[in-house]
Parts: structure tokens; sequence; C-alpha cells
């Protein structure tokens, strides 16, 4: 497999980049975990380089897919260790600490699997600001009318940029942008025809999050220029669930500006958190009821989490307009 990547006094180095270092399981796929991915309008990806605030809250989605995470151990992929599902196709990838790879495909409605001759170098740990590498792959399979055909292409991927994305879901800080350049060419066996392909993707990755936070999608097919983008929503932290430890009501609920806040029991604090577990606002309430003034921050879901004097807490979701 040919590869070019600068990696070798990564970890002299990595004391004095400005961007964290992440690792595998900072970010990757998780067994066990599922997600939902919202398809969006093209949006300007931004600039690169450290620092940067990304505010991509604008994006709007018109369809969604879950996307579900297992272990693997079949025998089509037996290098594979993960599988990645989404209901029109599924992903295969052999992991270990430094290297994944996508090793197999299978799609809705294609009669077989994709047969890797070459697998792809799909992402390479440790990610710091000198990540910066390049990988071909070359696979096979029979499309959904029969036809047999013939995938290459190469991949180059490169640390991008650091700093704060803003999504719909919410605002995160110490995140880190790859932008990935994917040229490809498919070769249909049976008539001969060749289908180039250029894709120019930025994906946005934040440690405890085991998948990107967004990706911005530029590509130039054989039938013209095309642009996607994506966000993904985000698990609360462990113990910022939701959970009815204090009975309250909360309403309207979603909101622009105020939500009133009312419990039979005499609640003492309210904070307002990320869903990546991250304290947005709180105040000392010491009543059964309180209002809270939503309209300085970004739309999105957050979580509202109540406090008793005995330190009982109640969590709920709420959604900002």
């Amino acid at each position: 497999m040919k590869k070019n990547y600068l990696l070798a006094t990564l970890l002299l180095l990595s004391g004095s980049l400005s961007a964290q270092s992440l690792n595998r399981s900072d970010i990757f796929f998780q067994p066990g975990e599922s997600y939902t991915r919202y398809y969006c309008d093209s949006i300007d990806p931004g600039p690169g380089g450290n620092g940067v605030t990304w505010n991509l809250s604008s994006l709007s989605s018109y369809a969604n897919e879950t996307q579900m995470v297992t272990d693997y151990s079949g025998a089509t992929y037996p290098s594979a260790s993960i599988q990645v599902a989404i209901p029109s196709s599924e992903d295969y990838y052999q992991v270990s600490d430094t290297l994944i790879q996508l090793v197999g495909r299978h799609s809705l409605g294609f009669p077989g699997y994709y047969s890797f001759t070459d697998a792809m170098d799909y992402l390479k740990f440790p990610i710091t600001s000198l990540l910066n590498y390049s990988d071909t792959y070359s696979c096979n399979y029979v499309n959904n009318i029969g036809h047999s055909m013939s995938e290459t292409g190469s991949i180059q991927r490169e640390f991008s940029g650091s700093g704060v994305l803003i999504t719909p879901i919410g605002t995160f800080t110490d995140v880190v942008r790859i932008k990935s350049i994917h040229i490809l060419s498919t070769t249909d066996n049976t008539n001969g025809n060749i289908y180039p392909d250029t894709l120019i993707t930025y994906y946005w990755y934040k440690a405890g999050v085991h998948h990107e936070l967004a990706s911005v999608i530029h590509g130039n097919s054989f039938s013209g220029p095309y642009a996607i983008s994506t966000y993904l929503d985000v698990p609360a932290d462990l113990g910022m669930e939701e959970n009815p430890s204090i009975r309250f009501s909360l309403f309207p609920n979603p909101s622009a500006t105020f939500i009133t806040i009312q419990s039979d029991e005499v609640i003492s604090k309210v904070e307002v958190y990320q869903l990546s577990g991250e304290l947005e606002m709180g105040q000392t309430v010491n009543s059964t009821s309180s209002q809270i003034d939503l309209s300085t921050l970004n739309a999105g879901m957050y979580l509202v989490k109540i406090y008793r004097k005995d330190e009982a807490v109640s969590v709920k979701r709420i959604t900002k307009n």
C-alpha cells in the first residue's frame, strides 16, 4: 500500500502543539453506540487555523438517519472488528490504536459485498497539528443492475484547524478539524464507462464524542458539482441523562426566550448544559418556581438540570428556537 505521511517526530513535538492530541479511543466509533446524522444543504466550511470559531448553527436538515455501531466477527471480512450500519449501507473497519482501515462495504440493493484488494486508510492516530498523510485503495463490486465495477482512489487527510464549533445541537469547545481530499475513479467493466469523482470534505471532532460532530462536503463528479453538509447528535455525558428524581414541569418547550420551571418541591439551583456536558448558565433559586432566559443561547438542544437542597437532581432536555 502506498503511503506518504508526516508523523516521524510526532511524539517529540506533541508537547508544543497548539492543538490537543486525539487518540483512537477519543473520537472513533464505539460498539454499542448509535446516533442520528442530519443531512443539510451546502454551507461554507470556514477558514482553517487555530483558535477559529466555526458557526454552522444555520444548518437546517431535510433528512436524517440513525447510524448504529456494533462489534463484528463475521467471515466476510475476517480482519474487521467494527460494523457501522445505516439503512442504505454497512461499512466494516479494521481497528488498531494507530490506524483505522475501511476493509469492507455492503450497499442496499447490491447483490454482494465490496471486495477490497487494497484497504483504505480511513484515519491515523494520534491526531495533532502535524497530521498529514495520503493513501491509495482499490475495490470491486457488482452494482444494482448487475454490472461488475472496479473502483480505485486516493485519500489525503491533514489537520485543518482547532477551536470552537457551533451546530444546531450546541456549542463545542476544543474541537479539531480535519480536511480530506478523496479522488476516485470507477470503471464499469461491463460497458467500459469510467466515472470520476473528487470530494473535498471537512470533519470536526471532539474528544469524548465517538464520531464527527459535523462534515461539509464539496464534490465534483462526472455528472457535475454537488455539495452536502451534515451534523450529528451527541449523547449527554454520563450522569446527565434525563431522570425524574424531582417532579417538575418546564414550559414552553421549545422556546426562543424564557422558560418557566414549576415544582411541588423547593428548587435550590438550576443549570443549563450543552449536550456535550459543558455548563452554559446557572442560577440560584430557593423557590418552587423559576424563569430562565434562553435568549442569549444559540439555537439547539440543551439539558436543564434541577437541584433540590438535599442535592437530588433531575434533568430534562429543552430546545432553544
